[in-house]
């Protein structure tokens, strides 16, 4: 009963771990996104107001100027025209989705709830294998039951039969002695009698 208990325990313990492990991924992701996009908006406005002005290298607001004024460059070498909606539209459509991608890619966001999950998957096969080892040793109980059954009760002794049987035998006989002696059989008698009683 106790082995079923540490089973259940850890299945449950190990669901929950992997359970609060997922949940505990999302939070991260969405929670550090939300801040990211809110830097790349405040980025995208300082950008799309200030006409592209060069900005201070490796931040945020000069790699959107340069991607955007790549994008704008080809159009405008293709003839075609470029306005703040294009820009707004661009940023929307095909920048932010990009970073978005790029964010989840990085290691801080997944390897803690991966971690939490490998956690979870292990007390579950733990619980597993309790359950396994506690069916295994009743089975063994069974056998050691079945191989040991219970005594058998030893026959009656044949010994008393066989000695009534002797003494009817000698009471017989001695009754056909008497008879020889008194004459009322025959000596040939007598003999075949003895060797019907003693089976001779």
């Amino acid at each position: 009963m106790e082995n079923e208990s540490n089973k259940k325990t850890k299945l449950i313990l190990g669901a929950a771990i992997i359970l609060f492990s997922i949940i505990l991924t999302l939070v991260i992701f969405f929670v550090g996104w939300s801040k990211t996009k809110k830097e790349w908006d405040d980025a995208r406005d300082i950008v799309f107001k200030s006409e592209f002005l060069q900005f201070d290298k490796g931040t945020k607001e000069e790699k959107l100027c340069n991607s955007t004024q790549s994008v704008m460059s080809e159009k405008l070498s293709k003839g075609e025209g470029w306005t703040s909606e294009d820009a707004n539209g661009y940023y929307d459509n095909e920048f932010l989705p990009e970073q978005k991608k790029a964010y989840l890619k990085k290691p801080w966001n997944w390897i803690p709830g991966l971690l939490g999950i490998i956690v979870g998957i292990f007390f579950i096969i733990k619980g597993l294998l309790a359950g396994k080892s506690q069916r295994t040793g009743a089975g063994e109980t069974v056998a050691v039951q079945t191989i040991n059954p219970s005594p058998i009760a030893p026959a009656p002794a044949a010994a008393p039969v066989v000695q009534n049987i002797l003494q009817s035998n000698a009471d017989e006989l001695a009754k056909f002695k008497q008879l020889l002696d008194s004459g009322a059989i025959t000596q040939e008698e007598y003999d075949a009698k003895k060797k019907q009683l003693l089976g001779l």
